[in-house]
Order: structure tokens, then C-alpha cells, then sequence
């Protein structure tokens, strides 16, 4: 299965992983190069204190507008959390990186 223009040597592409062995090995190469580039744990830590402090904001501004109903606010609150992830991948590029490095020019075996 491909995307893209029909024997186009650039651009994106899907490459057909037709057994476990070679999924496998893709993950592999994606974690090591993961890792060579970023300090995981350090981008974990960052999400998550980032998530975290919008969601407490979020429920603090609902508590100070008077929402006294705990479940409203606990929706809206998750909503919000949600919401900053979603925005921080896409501002930051993160956006399925893992899936691009997989499957781009220099990802999986049997890729040019």
C-alpha cells in the first residue's frame, strides 16, 4: 500500500510491514532515534506539568465564576487538559512524529 504519486522516489510514503519481525523493527529504530535526539523523561515531565497546571486553571476560573457542580466542572476541566495536549503536539510538531520517522525517506527497511 502506497501514498502518493505511483514510483516517485521522494515524498511520503507507506511502506506494506508485512510481518510482526519488521513492525518490530521499526519501533525499534523509532525508539533509538527518539532517544538519541530527545531526554524523554524531560518532555514527560513538561506535558504532564503543563496539562496539569491549564486543567487546574481551567477548574480555578470555574470555582471563581461560582460552578459549584462538581461533575460539570470535572467534564470542562478534562476538556480543557485534552484541549492543551492536542494544541501543544500540534504547535510543537509532535504530531505523529513517530509515525514520520517510520515511515519517511530514511524510516523503515525496504525504504530508500
Amino acid at each position: 500500500m502506497r501514498l502518493g504519486p505511483a514510483g516517485s522516489g521522494g515524498g511520503w510514503g507507506l511502506k506494506n510491514l508485512s510481518n510482526w519481525r519488521s513492525v518490530r523493527l521499526c519501533e525499534s529504530r523509532v525508539e533509538q532515534q527518539l532517544r538519541r535526539r530527545y531526554v524523554l523523561w524531560l518532555h514527560g515531565l513538561w506535558i504532564g506539568l503543563i496539562v496539569l497546571l491549564m486543567m487546574w486553571a481551567a477548574s480555578h476560573v470555574q470555582m471563581l465564576l461560582g460552578n459549584q457542580s462538581l461533575a460539570l466542572r470535572y467534564f470542562i476541566t478534562l476538556g480543557v487538559g485534552y484541549l492543551s495536549y492536542l494544541l501543544g503536539r500540534a504547535a510543537g510538531g509532535g504530531g505523529g512524529a513517530g509515525f514520520f520517522i517510520c515511515f519517511g525517506a530514511h524510516g523503515c527497511p525496504g525504504r530508500a
